[in-house]
């Protein structure tokens, strides 16, 4: 199927529910594609010491490695915290989107839920000492919708370079994966489908069809939502729900959503 990678890893999102429901609580480094195990957040400044206790010292503002980012890029986050005490740090992050750990907890990788306007979000870090109160900064960062050239150079090159359809379609099956950015969306966009009469009539028509991600066969079937007349998930082979990574899932989503242009 076109932009899936047979076995590919997945990202298990933090909170994929409502907007502002991106509270951590991990305790080791994710990674982009890995599991996250459940915990508390914290960084071990040292012994403790055992006179009167000092608030943590927190760096002014969340450094961020870009200030804009199209729905489902990702973004790093990092926030720098001290404790003259030695007391052992908590921080939490909040805001729309899913964020996982980045090495520790004072660093964050981020992305957006799906939007299908530009938008800005306001993201949260907090830190405590676990002995005062959480000291909080915020930040801003203004949100895009994915163009189909995100699309292309994220998921249809490495596709291309890689050849990472053939697993699941032998030498790409019935579908052919362009090489050149305005072939591949005339191969997606209102293009039909190899699924049959029976997919269409579950009311998924077409590959993708503009402004409207529940009639896409290429959105329902990333997302694992695909009715049983749809054939599997995207990858076949994945052991996850959704099949395909989130942060994939939010691009393409917003994409659709925002009318699918070929931009």
């Amino acid at each position: 199927m076109l932009f899936a990678s047979c076995g590919a890893p997945q990202l298990e999102p933090v909170d994929a529910g409502t907007p502002d429901a991106g509270r951590v609580t991990l305790t080791r480094d994710a990674g982009v594609d890995a599991g996250i195990d459940a915990g508390q957040p914290t960084i071990d400044a040292g012994v403790r010491d055992a006179g009167p206790n000092h608030e943590p010292q927190v760096n002014p503002v969340i450094l961020q490695n870009r200030t804009t980012a199209y729905a489902g890029q990702i973004v790093e986050l990092a926030l720098g915290a001290t404790d003259e005490d030695g007391d052992r740090l908590t921080f939490a992050w909040s805001g729309p989107g899913t964020f996982f750990e980045n090495g520790t907890p004072s660093a964050q990788r981020w992305f957006s839920d799906e939007r299908a306007a530009p938008t800005q979000l306001l993201l949260t870090a907090s830190v405590t000492d676990n002995r005062s109160a959480p000291i909080t900064r915020q930040l801003t960062i203004n949100i895009t919708v994915p163009r189909f050239t995100d699309v292309f150079s994220t998921l249809s090159t490495p596709v291309l370079q890689g050849g990472q359809c053939v697993g699941c379609h032998g030498s790409m099956g019935d579908y052919q994966i362009a090489g050149t950015r305005n072939v591949a969306w005339s191969q997606l966009v209102a293009a039909d489908h190899h699924r049959g009469t029976a997919c269409i009539n579950a009311g998924v028509p077409k590959l993708v069809v503009a402004s409207d991600r529940q009639r896409s066969l290429l959105y329902r079937k990333m997302n694992s939502t695909q009715p049983a007349a749809c054939g599997d998930g995207m990858p076949a082979m994945s052991q996850v729900s959704p099949a395909s990574p989130l942060q994939h899932i939010v691009m393409v989503g917003s994409w659709i959503a925002a009318g699918a242009l070929n931009d």
